[in-house]
C-alpha cells in the first residue's frame, strides 16, 4: 500500500472589526477541515484533515480619570453645639461637600467591563463620624451597577428639614480625636463603594459623585486641621484589554477649624497710643517754645528793615543842599 502525503498552504484573510467594537471577545478560534476540489477530504480519516488555530486577543484602552472637590479648604465654626439635628441640611453642618470623579475612554477601542472603587474617609477609630455620605450617583446609570446598599445615609437623615425627625449628637472631648494633618486609612475607618462598569465606548465618560456633610461635632479639637479625602481606582482586569492597572485618582480637602483673629498686643508690638500721641503733643511745645525763644533772640528780625534804617543813617550823615548854599 502506497501513502501519500500533501502538504498544502491556506490563507485566511478577515477582519477584526467586529470584534473591536465590543472588545469583549479574550480568545480567537478558527477552525475547519481541508476538501479536494470534488468536495473528498484526502485522508480517509476526518480527523487528520482538520485544522484548528487559536490566539488571545488584547484590546487597547486608554483611560483619563479626572477629580475634583466643590471645597479646596473646608472652614468650620465650633460655635454652634446644638445636641439635635433634624436634617443633612441643619445649619450645623454649613456647607456640604462634593467629591466628583470622571472617567474619559480616550480610545482605541471600547471597556466591556470593569470595576470601580470608591473609598472615602468615613470615622474615627473610636466610632466618631468624619466625612458622613448621604448621596452617591454614578452616571450612566445604564452603565453603572453599585453596591451600595446600607452605605449611603447609614442614619437616615432627611435630606430637608423635618421636625419629626430627631438624630442626638455626640460630642467628644478634643483628647478623644487626635487627627495628623496628613491622613491615611492607617489612621481612621474608610469605607468603599464598588460599582461594576459595562460597554464604556470610545469616546465616551463616566462620572461618580460623592456628596457628604462634614461631621463637625467629632472635630472638637479648637486648632483642628486635617486632610479629608476619597479615592478612586479603576481595575479593568475583567476584560481582555491592555494596560489593566495605574488608573487611579484621589481627592482632599483641608478641613480646618476658624481661628478667630488674635488680639494685638500694643506694647508687645511698639504700638502704645498713648505714648505715640503724649510724644507727639510734646514736640509740638517744645517746638513752639524753640519758637518763641528764637524770635526773642531776634533770629526772625527782618534784614530789610535793618537795610532800610541803615541807608536812612547814611542818608542823615551827609549835608543837605540848603546848607551846602548858605556856605
Amino acid at each position: 500500500m502506497i501513502s501519500h502525503r500533501f502538504q498544502c498552504k491556506v490563507e485566511l484573510i478577515y477582519s477584526l472589526e467586529p470584534l473591536s467594537r465590543s472588545a469583549s471577545i479574550s480568545n480567537q478560534i478558527i477552525g475547519g477541515q481541508l476538501f479536494s476540489g470534488q468536495n473528498q477530504t484526502y485522508d480517509p480519516n476526518p480527523s487528520n484533515n482538520e485544522f484548528r488555530y487559536q490566539r488571545k486577543l488584547k484590546y487597547d484602552v486608554n483611560l483619563q480619570i479626572t477629580s475634583r472637590t466643590s471645597q479646596q479648604v473646608y472652614i468650620f465654626n465650633h460655635s454652634t453645639s446644638r445636641p439635635i439635628i433634624h436634617s443633612i441640611r441643619d445649619p450645623l453642618f454649613q456647607n456640604p461637600l462634593k467629591h466628583t470623579y470622571t472617567i474619559y475612554n480616550t480610545g482605541a477601542n471600547s471597556l466591556s467591563s470593569s470595576l470601580l472603587t470608591f473609598k472615602w474617609m468615613e470615622q474615627t477609630k473610636n466610632n466618631f463620624q468624619l466625612l458622613y455620605l448621604y448621596d452617591f450617583v454614578c452616571s450612566p446609570a445604564t452603565k453603572c451597577v453599585c453596591k451600595s446598599e446600607g452605605m449611603i445615609n447609614k442614619l437616615g437623615i432627611p435630606l430637608n428639614n423635618d421636625t419629626n425627625f430627631k438624630h442626638s449628637l455626640t460630642f467628644p472631648k478634643p483628647s478623644e480625636v487626635t487627627l495628623p494633618a496628613k491622613l491615611t486609612c492607617d489612621d481612621v475607618i474608610c469605607e468603599t463603594i464598588r460599582c461594576h462598569v459595562t460597554n464604556l465606548q470610545v469616546f465616551s465618560s463616566l462620572s461618580i459623585e460623592a456628596s457628604f456633610v462634614v461631621w463637625i461635632p467629632s472635630l472638637a479639637a479648637p486648632d483642628f486641621n486635617s486632610d479629608f479625602t476619597s479615592s478612586l481606582s479603576v481595575n479593568t482586569s475583567a476584560s481582555p484589554v491592555t494596560p489593566t492597572d495605574g488608573y487611579n485618582s484621589k481627592v482632599s480637602t483641608s478641613v480646618q477649624a476658624y481661628q478667630p483673629p488674635e488680639k494685638v498686643d500694643k506694647e508687645e508690638n511698639g504700638l502704645n497710643i498713648g505714648a505715640i500721641i503724649g510724644a507727639t503733643i510734646g514736640a509740638l511745645v517744645f517746638l513752639a517754645l524753640l519758637v518763641v525763644l528764637l524770635w526773642k533772640l531776634g533770629f526772625f528780625k527782618s534784614k530789610y528793615k535793618e537795610r532800610l534804617d541803615n541807608a536812612k543813617d547814611a542818608s542823615d550823615d551827609q549835608p543837605r543842599v540848603e546848607e551846602i548854599a548858605e556856605e
